[in-house]
């Protein structure tokens, strides 16, 4: 299950390799920031961490927080 942008759960497949994340992430109008913070996080965690962790990320930005280094 992933976290939609509603805050609500939903069912989604995770992906498998990094092109299919990088898509998953391009449909999004902040897609620059999402796949540069993706990739930041993909050197040192896997495929689904590193969505997660991108995910977080994105979301203490929305509240003003400062993101992790």
């Amino acid at each position: 299950m992933n976290e939609s942008r509603t805050g609500k759960m939903e069912n989604a497949d995770w992906p498998e390799t990094d092109a299919k994340a990088i898509d998953m992430l391009s449909r999004h109008s902040n897609s620059d920031e999402f796949i540069e913070e993706y990739r930041r996080w993909r050197s040192t965690h896997g495929i689904v961490e590193a969505l997660i962790f991108t995910g977080q990320a994105h979301q203490m930005a929305q509240r003003g927080e400062q993101l992790p280094s």
